[in-house]
C-alpha cells in the first residue's frame, strides 16, 4: 500500500485543457461534490491533482463574488474601486477530495500546488492578471481547516445570500470566507490609484462585460439612438458602437486602428458583439469604412454622455463632465481629489464654414476635419 508521506510527494497538479476531461471533471464534480452542480460563473479554470494517472482531487476557480463588506474591508476598497478591480481576484468555487480514505495534508497540499500555477493560467486563458483569491466554506460541513493551513486569511461569515424563487424567498446558510493574496503586495497595488499604469491598456477585451442586462451593448441600445435609415443596414448599430468603444477602452486610436483590432478578435469575441455572419460561415467584423459611415450621421455629446454613463455604472468613471479616454498614467492630484484618467478626443467632419474657425463641442474637443475620427 502506497504510504500518505508517497502520495504527498507524487501528487501533480495539472489544467484541464480537452473537452472530454472537461465532461468528466463536470460528472464528477455533480456526482461527488456536496452542492451536487459543476455550474461556475464567469471567467473560469478547472484542474485535476493525480497520481499515476488517479484523479485523487478536482479543484475549480471562477469570477469573484460581486460584493462583499468583509473583503471590501480587508483589502480597503471603495465600492467604486471594487467593481473597477474586482477581475483581479479569482474565487475556488469547487474543490473535492475523491475517496473515502482520507490523507493528512494532501488537501492543503493540492491547494499549494495550485495557486502557484493558478496566476500564470489565469494569464494565458485571459489575459489579465489576478492577485487575491477567495473562497466561501459552509461551515456545517467543514472549518476550512486545509485552507488555513495553506496559509489563507478567514474573514469571519458572510450573513447568507437572499435567493428568490418564483413563490418564496430564502435566506441561504452562512458562510466561512476566506481569502489568500497571491502576488507580493496585492492589497496595496488593489488599492492604489496607479495600478494599471503598467498594463498595456486601461482594459482588455476580456475584462469589458459585452453581453448581459448590464453589459455594455445593452446599455448602447437602451440610451443611443441608431442614426441611420432602415435600409442597407449589415451591422447592427450596437454592434458597430460596441467594438468602436470596445478598441478605445482597450486602448487603440483612430478609425483605422480600431478596425484592424477588430478584425483580430476571435470568433467568440465577435459572436458577442451579434456581427453577422460572412458568406464562408464565420463572423464577420465591421470595416474602416463601417465607422466612418456610422459617425458621420452621429452626435458626440450623445456619443459622450452614453459611454461615460455606462463607465459611470461600471465604477470605472469618477466625477468629471466630459468622456475621457486614453491616457495611459493619472493625473497628479488635486486639491479636491484625482481626476478621472480617461480621455477622449472625438474629430467630426463639419459642413463647410466660410469661417476657419475650429468649433468644440462641450466636454470634447470636436475640431472640424476632413474625415471623422477617434483619436486618443
Amino acid at each position: 500500500m502506497t504510504s500518505p508521506s508517497s502520495i504527498l510527494d507524487r501528487v501533480t497538479i495539472r489544467l484541464i485543457d480537452t473537452a472530454d476531461e472537461r465532461r468528466r471533471w463536470d460528472h464528477l464534480i455533480a456526482t461527488e461534490h456536496y452542492l451536487q452542480s459543476a455550474r461556475m460563473v464567469g471567467e473560469q479554470l478547472r484542474y485535476v491533482a493525480a497520481v499515476d494517472d488517479q484523479w485523487l482531487g478536482l479543484v475549480g476557480w471562477s469570477a469573484a463574488t460581486m460584493s462583499s463588506a468583509s473583503r471590501r474591508h480587508w483589502i480597503g476598497w471603495t465600492l467604486s474601486q471594487e467593481r473597477q478591480r474586482l477581475h483581479l481576484i479569482a474565487q475556488n468555487a469547487r474543490f473535492l477530495i475523491r475517496g473515502s480514505e482520507r490523507i493528512p495534508n494532501l488537501a492543503s497540499r493540492i491547494l499549494g500546488l495550485c495557486t502557484a500555477r493558478l496566476r500564470r493560467d489565469w494569464r494565458r486563458a485571459y489575459a489579465h492578471d489576478i492577485v487575491i483569491i477567495e473562497t466561501f466554506v459552509d461551515p456545517s460541513r467543514y472549518q476550512g481547516t486545509c485552507y488555513r493551513a495553506a496559509g489563507w486569511t478567514l474573514m469571519g461569515r458572510t450573513r447568507g445570500a437572499r435567493r428568490y424563487h418564483e413563490t418564496s424567498l430564502e435566506s441561504a446558510q452562512p458562510k466561512l470566507m476566506l481569502m489568500k493574496e497571491i502576488a507580493p503586495r496585492a492589497r496595496e497595488r488593489l488599492c492604489a490609484d496607479h495600478h494599471l499604469e503598467d498594463r498595456g491598456a486601461f482594459l482588455t477585451i476580456h475584462e469589458i462585460a459585452i453581453a448581459g442586462p448590464e453589459g455594455l451593448l445593452s446599455y448602447l441600445r437602451l440610451h443611443l439612438p441608431d442614426p441611420r435609415s432602415r435600409r442597407g443596414r449589415s451591422f447592427q448599430f450596437a454592434s458597430i458602437m460596441g467594438i468602436l468603444a470596445a478598441g478605445i477602452l482597450t486602448g487603440h486610436s483612430g478609425i483605422e486602428g480600431i478596425a484592424a483590432w477588430a478584425k483580430s478578435l476571435d470568433q467568440a469575441t465577435l459572436e458577442l458583439f451579434f456581427c453577422p455572419r460572412g458568406p464562408d460561415g464565420r463572423w464577420k467584423s465591421p470595416c474602416a469604412n463601417s465607422f466612418r459611415y456610422m459617425m458621420k450621421d452621429l452626435d458626440p455629446q450623445a456619443l459622450e454622455r452614453t459611454l461615460s454613463g455606462w463607465l459611470r455604472q461600471r465604477g470605472l468613471f469618477r466625477g468629471t463632465s466630459g468622456l475621457s479616454i486614453g491616457a495611459r498614467r493619472h493625473p497628479a492630484p488635486s486639491a479636491v481629489g484625482r481626476p478621472c484618467p480617461w480621455h477622449i478626443r472625438w474629430t467630426k467632419k463639419e459642413p463647410r464654414r466660410t469661417s476657419r474657425t475650429p468649433v468644440t463641442n462641450a466636454g470634447s474637443a470636436a475640431v472640424a476635419s476632413a474625415e471623422p475620427m477617434v483619436t486618443l
